[in-house]
């Protein structure tokens, strides 16, 4: 178990013990969960807000810690110049398990399939290749779409010209769709029946097989969701017993439960999503991003809110040319609820490499850097716990968290407030910064520096995690160990006034791990 530790990293201190010092004032942070906040003024956010922040999550208790790393899954490359277009966790009724993948590699496109151990074992590393006798063709921005319906893996490659393609567990071959199915880029199992949409000639259209059976269709087994309105269908999801059915400007549901009460019902209009991959339900909610570059969430019936707000400043640094092509999961990091993490594209860049984590439990941003995600989806460890897989632009496969580092390299992280007036708004001169954090087994250090009146850049002291958890002494602010806590003094010399306060903790290094639960600032 680890232990807390008090770690002070800045004093300006004449001598003896702070306690000493009855003009000073201390000002506590102990709930840093108000997540990114960079739309608003940095002298308006709350204390609870971040100015700026990268690779940390949210803890439930409301400190903010380091992410963890990721690392391969296959022990093999694909291809080093094999980009993953849709990745899916497939298993059967009988417990089967297989992780699924479809990778675009200069015109040697393939599905890849790979299997499980036997009992609780978990993936056994190795892809093969699956692809049998089909001709596939498609792009790195092909995006694939996958549903299990009974028991068969239904696979579409996301080209518009295609029908879909069809994988048992039991055999190591896809094959085209049976029954003459129409081409798609879309399909979802919902009651019993595939659904298919995105057709190349008609955009408006769904079809549907016949009833458990989806290698049956009946030609006039389609359903007009409004036409010529100038929108397409980019999405289908089951969900509060419909099938919602989403176009790039408004939402709607069909319900019932056969072909002969099937009625489309428009239940949002003027928004929708330019992106299949982007919708995920969350407690029975659905978050998806918007044509315009928000994200948003709608509970199933008529009230849509966006709650992209606060992070308007990190999406005005993505490629907005790049919003059809999000890419999302719901994944529960072990933190108890499950967060919505969508991967998108840098300003300026063709690839995926942001993620964008908003955590549903505190209603706060976070945002990713070093993960190159152009395909995301949850997977069962042989423990039956669960892990995000995400596909990259070199043939991999890789899982998250473990580790931390990403594939050996350093995670550079850190957490920025805003500026502060520490609830004195007159002029004051900073004294100590007390940051209480983890105590970390090695060599990890931690960065803490502040920012005084609006420098850009500050003053630092580089601080030690590790602790020896000596027993309590008498000594007072300096280097000693108390019990299991452990307790660093940096020392700056001098005084400093100011109005405004912003402080900022970092670390930029591989398998160094950090877990800050708050601050404590003293002010004379």
């Amino acid at each position: 178990m680890k232990r807390w530790s008090i770690v002070l990293v800045l004093a300006l201190l004449a001598s003896g013990s702070v306690f000493a010092e009855t003009n000073w004032q201390a000002v506590e942070y102990f709930k840093l969960s108000g997540g990114l906040n960079d739309s608003s003024e940095e002298t308006t956010l709350d204390k609870t807000e971040t100015s700026d922040l990268q690779n940390v999550i949210l803890t439930p208790f409301g400190g903010v810690a380091k992410r963890e790393g990721f690392d391969n899954i296959n022990t093999t490359t694909v291809g080093a110049s094999a980009t993953a277009t849709g990745l899916a966790f497939y298993k059967q009724s009988d417990g089967d398990r297989f992780l699924v993948g479809t990778f675009s590699n200069g015109g040697t496109d393939t599905i890849q399939k790979m299997d499980y151990g036997g009992g609780s074992a978990g993936p056994d590393l190795v892809f093969d290749d699956v692809t049998g006798g089909l001709s596939l063709s498609f792009a790195d921005d092909n995006l694939a779409d996958f549903a299990t319906a009974q028991d068969f893996l239904i696979i579409e490659d996301g080209v518009g010209t295609t029908a879909p393609y069809i994988l048992s567990g039991a055999a190591n071959i896809a094959f085209p769709l049976a029954g003459s199915p129409p081409n798609a880029t879309i399909v979802e199992f919902h009651k019993r029946i595939l659904w298919l949409a995105g057709l190349s000639t008609a955009r408006s259209r769904v079809t549907f097989s016949n009833l458990d059976s989806v290698l049956t269709w009946t030609g006039t087994d389609t359903i007009e969701v409004e036409t010529d309105d100038g929108q397409n269908i980019t999405a289908l999801k089951s969900a509060l017993d419909c099938l919602y059915v989403f176009k790039d400007a408004s939402i709607w549901r069909i319900c019932g439960n056969h072909r002969d009460d099937f009625v489309p019902e428009q239940m949002v209009r003027g928004i929708g999503t330019c992106s299949n991959n982007s919708v995920v339900v969350i407690n029975n909610q659905f978050i998806f991003t918007t044509c315009q570059g928000d994200v948003a969430v709608y509970d199933g019936g008529i009230t849509v809110q966006i709650i992209s707000t606060k992070i308007e400043g990190t999406i005005a640094a993505l490629n907005r040319d790049r919003f059809d092509q999000a890419v999302a999961v719901a994944f529960d990091d072990g933190t108890g609820d499950e967060d919505y993490y969508v991967s998108l594209s840098a300003s300026g860049s063709s690839t995926h490499n942001r993620v964008l984590v908003y955590d549903t439990f505190h209603r706060a941003w976070t945002k990713f850097v070093g993960i190159a995600a152009n395909a995301m989806a949850t997977y069962e460890l042989g423990t039956l716990q669960d892990a995000l897989m995400f596909g990259n632009y070199v043939g991999d496969a890789n899982r998250y968290p473990n580790t931390d580092a990403d594939d050996s390299a350093a995670i550079s992280a850190y957490y920025q407030s805003g500026q502060l007036q520490l609830d004195i708004p007159y002029e004051k001169i900073f004294r100590l910064a007390q940051v209480f954090v983890n105590q970390e087994s090695g060599s990890t250090n931690l960065t803490f520096e502040y920012r005084l009146d609006f420098e850009t850049t500050g003053t630092t002291s580089s601080i030690s995690l590790a602790g020896s958890g000596s027993l309590w002494d008498t000594a007072i602010f300096d280097t000693d160990t108390y019990a299991d806590l452990t307790t660093v003094t940096g020392r700056v010399e001098g005084f400093r006034t100011c109005d405004f306060f912003q402080w900022r903790v970092s670390n930029a290094n591989a398998s160094q791990p950090f877990l800050v639960k708050g601050a404590r600032i003293w002010l004379e």
